[in-house]
């Protein structure tokens, strides 16, 4: 079962990419602007790129691999699968709505603030409640990405 799994997902990773490289990322991209600057579909194709290979990889090696005896059912296949339950749901609600709320962020009142905001939520849904630890990763790291953008890919973000 992990086996068939495993090529399924290979499968249908390596489809998405191609999807995304031959029609997503072309489309939703412009070109640069300067002969000297980074396209901007150069990034996502080359993650797109990176998927596909070990998507392809995946599904290659668990399509050639013989099986090595009888087959141990991951806890998530078999007879005691769960499925997908509250919450899982939950889960993909709650992370769904966050991000679609950060997308309209970015968009409105730009990135830092957002990222920062952000950043300050997801620690305190994970646990974390110290004070400086939260406020110097909410602070730096949005600064530190903003700033590499800038630096190494001559990007401004919102």
């Amino acid at each position: 079962m992990i086996r068939r799994t495993d090529i399924v997902s290979g499968l249908i990773l390596a489809a998405l990419s191609i999807l995304l490289l031959l029609w997503i990322i072309p489309a939703n991209t412009s070109p640069p602007q300067s002969e000297n600057n980074l396209s901007p579909a150069f990034l996502p194709s080359l993650a797109a790129l990176v998927m596909g290979t070990l998507a392809a990889l995946l599904a290659i090696v668990s399509w050639t691999s013989p099986p090595d005896g009888p087959e141990i059912l991951h806890e998530e296949f078999g007879d005691e699968a769960r499925g997908i339950g509250p919450a899982e749901i939950s889960d993909i609600v709650v992370w769904s709505a966050f991000s679609a709320a950060m997308m309209a962020g970015f968009l409105t009142i730009g990135f830092l603030p957002t990222a920062v905001a952000a950043l300050v939520l997801i620690m305190l849904y994970t646990g974390e409640r110290r004070p400086i630890p939260i406020a110097a990763v909410a602070i730096a790291v949005p600064l530190a990405l903003q700033q590499i953008a800038w630096h190494a890919f001559t990007v401004q973000l919102p």
